[in-house]
């Protein structure tokens, strides 16, 4: 962000493009911007040339995006359920 677009401010959501990350902006060290993950985790810095603002609209899109997809995982990879017979064992009519 140094051709002449402003630094995000601290509190802003932005997108480190280099690692592909959401971050809240927790301040400017040096010349780096001082990220924290949105989702809790450790802090990282990174290069104001590969960070860009981006909406709320557009975090909660790629947000959900990953969730699903994460929940698609876990439903390929869940062990397929067979129901039980229930015709097994059925008692007959009463008489």
């Amino acid at each position: 962000m140094t051709d002449g677009r402003r630094l995000p401010a601290v509190g802003d959501i932005v997108r480190d493009t280099t690692l592909d990350r959401f971050g809240v902006v927790l301040g400017h060290e040096g010349p780096h911007l001082r990220l924290f993950p949105v989702n809790g985790g450790r802090y990282w810095d990174a290069d104001p040339a590969a960070v860009r603002t981006v909406s709320p609209e557009e975090f909660l899109l790629a947000h959900l995006r990953a969730v699903n997809a994460r929940s698609r995982q876990r439903l390929c990879a869940a062990p397929s359920y067979t129901p039980p017979d229930l015709t097994e064992n059925r008692p007959g009519p009463s008489a």
